[in-house]
């Protein structure tokens, strides 16, 4: 039988700012991270006191990749099981307002107006 390998589940914790642990998870698991056209400076700060290395931008071998921007599909496709990234696919539909419109007029059609009549 196969068995399925379990990843730890990390809880962020902003008090760990002002009472760090002397045994973070992201470094009793080495954790990594790397930041992709982004400045997140608490983002950064967070990530690095509950114990991930921060990692080049470059490096495919990371277990967070907060971007500022969307990744390309294949970025997505071709993450591994245990990589996290700040986005999820085709995140925009839900900030861009002629997404929005779009997909609710959709719905308008496939599930009748009034059920989204509140445009």
């Amino acid at each position: 039988s196969m068995e399925q390998k379990r990843y730890p589940i990390v809880v962020f914790n902003p008090v760990a700012l002002s009472q760090p642990s002397s045994t973070p998870v992201g470094r009793r698991y080495h954790l990594t991270f790397k930041m992709v056209q982004a400045e997140a400076k608490i983002v950064s700060q967070i990530l690095q006191v509950h114990g991930f290395q921060e990692i080049s931008s470059s490096n495919q071998d990371f277990n967070i990749m907060w971007t500022g921007s969307h990744p390309n599909p294949h970025i997505f496709k071709s993450m591994l099981p245990h990589q996290r990234v700040n986005h999820f696919p085709r995140s925009y539909e839900l900030t861009r307002k002629d997404r929005m419109y779009k997909n609710i007029e959709r719905l308008q059609i496939a599930k009748g107006p009034k059920h989204f009549n509140f445009i």
